[in-house]
């Protein structure tokens, strides 16, 4: 069993060895736990029996979530487009759709300002200036909150494929199924639930940004006896952030361009759409391989995901809407994705 760090946030400022292990985390490892993040025991307990009300509701109890926006906007959609996805449905279930929204961003809100202070961490890590990643990336960032229900797999399938995520940093809070599995100097390790923890990896952007100084690590889910559930947040760059590598890494560039010839960037050996990055901004990075995503899509995986998003950076099915309650309940399919900026609807 590997020795995955395990952070306390409120230890941090007070403990070296917790600092160093954070930077071990960071640099090394590219996957660590963090305790006391922001939701108590009783919170996450909610957090998923309203999870799995919410994924065995009738189709016409999730149309009424995906109509409520007030703090997020709520969609559904299949990861694979191909698979026979089994749900058991409770026709007498109703679900209690503004508790169900103010209880997730509660949640999205504890996730997105735990990903924030790590930013914060990592300056202070790696003896940036103050603000430099957050100043650079992060003013505003776009976020997304899911919940994940894995269908139980065929042998010799998998959940999701190995991958790196492409974003800055994901948090994860997971149920006590496991499965999620770490690569880690060539070898696969599982990463078993700790009960309250998060789970955090670095995304292939905060990788390539500091010239790999910042670790990506692979990551999967292996195939169940039992289906699981986890809610990932992933903290992406804010939409007018620059990629732009920073210079206070460039010392690294060598052993990080060695690196990048010798690993895979996805299953097929091949470079994924959307792991190299350039200049631009996220909103174009976006557009191209989010908005556009089933174009790219590589991986295939047996899961149902539930996405909550903040509304004015929301992406939704369906052509243009006049009304903000008015959103239909179809499955996410290529170029009908649209924007909800601000107060008004349009596509980029």
């Amino acid at each position: 069993m590997f020795n995955f760090p395990i952070i306390d946030l409120n230890k941090l400022e007070s403990s070296s060895s917790e600092r160093e292990e954070l930077r071990r985390g960071l640099t090394d490892v590219g996957f660590f736990y963090v305790k006391n993040w922001g939701l108590s025991e009783s919170e996450l307990q909610e957090i998923e029996a309203l999870t799995r009300e919410v994924f065995t509701a009738s189709d016409a109890e999730q149309k009424k979530l995906e109509a409520y926006i007030r703090n997020m906007a709520h969609s559904f959609y299949l990861f694979d487009m191909d698979s026979e996805f089994i749900q058991k449905v409770d026709p007498n279930l109703k679900l209690d759709i503004k508790r169900i929204d103010e209880k997730f961003w509660k949640m999205f809100l504890a996730m997105k300002n735990t990903g924030l202070d790590l930013l914060t961490w990592f300056e202070k890590i790696f003896s940036l200036q103050q603000g430099r990643l957050r100043e650079q990336f992060a003013t505003d960032p776009v976020c997304c909150l899911h919940g994940n229900y894995y269908d139980k797999t065929p042998k010799g399938e998998w959940g999701i494929e190995s991958h790196l995520d492409k974003g800055l940093i994901t948090l994860l809070y997971q149920d006590q199924t496991g499965g999620l599995e770490a690569e880690y100097e060539g070898k696969w390790y599982p990463i078993p639930p700790i009960e309250g923890s998060l789970i955090i990896n670095l995304g292939r952007m905060l990788e390539y940004f500091t010239y790999g100084v910042a670790k990506g690590a692979w990551h999967r889910v292996r195939a169940h006896k039992t289906d699981r559930i986890s809610w990932p947040f992933f903290l992406n760059p804010s939409f007018d952030a620059q990629f732009a590598r920073l210079d206070e890494f460039k010392s690294n560039e060598a052993a990080f361009t060695d690196l990048e010839k010798k690993r895979r960037i996805n299953v097929s050996g091949t470079y994924e759409p959307g792991t190299t990055f350039g200049s631009g901004t996220y909103r174009d990075w976006h557009n191209k391989y989010v908005v556009n995503a089933d174009e790219h899509r590589r991986n295939r995986g047996h899961l149902k995901i539930w996405e909550m998003e903040e509304p004015a950076k929301a992406e939704v099915d369906g052509p243009s809407f006049k009304s903000l309650q008015a959103l239909p309940n179809q499955w996410k399919q290529p170029n009908s994705r649209v924007y909800l900026n601000g107060s008004s609807w349009g596509g980029y």
